[in-house]
């Protein structure tokens, strides 16, 4: 939440729907639960309603040959889906491509610090405006 520099992040590993019945013990695991769960959270934290910034990043083809199930993108789409569905967007994204990128959000600043497994390093702001 921009007013307030409440934040949270997700790692998404299946698109989901998570199997019927199931207990969800890690509530991002799948992309709509995930995108609830943060969305609630956040919510809660910081008042209604909140503003949100929000990044999306990852959905590479990091396995070699493994690109028959697509996952990567697969992801990308639910969550999508998950944030239009609730009238929201990401406003940074640096998703796709073949590298896994490992995330971190600087707190106050607010800017993702991105780590790709090739080595490349990138900080990007995601603020869009003032509350």
């Amino acid at each position: 939440d921009r007013r307030t520099g409440t934040l949270a992040i997700g790692h998404v590993v299946l698109p989901g729907p998570e199997p019927s019945g199931a207990s969800i013990d890690k509530p991002a695991y799948y992309a709509v639960p995930g995108v609830e769960t943060l969305l609630r959270t956040l919510g809660a934290v910081a008042g209604s309603p909140p503003v949100y910034d929000i990044a999306l990043i990852g959905g590479a083809v990091a396995l070699d040959g493994l690109t028959d199930f697509d996952i990567g993108r697969r992801n990308l789409v639910a969550v999508r889906r998950a944030l239009f569905q609730r009238g929201l967007i990401a406003h940074v994204e640096q998703v796709g491509g073949t590298v896994s990128r490992t995330v971190a959000v600087v707190v106050g600043a607010p800017t993702v610090q991105i780590r790709a497994s090739d080595g490349v390093r990138q900080s990007l702001p995601f603020t869009v405006g003032s509350p």
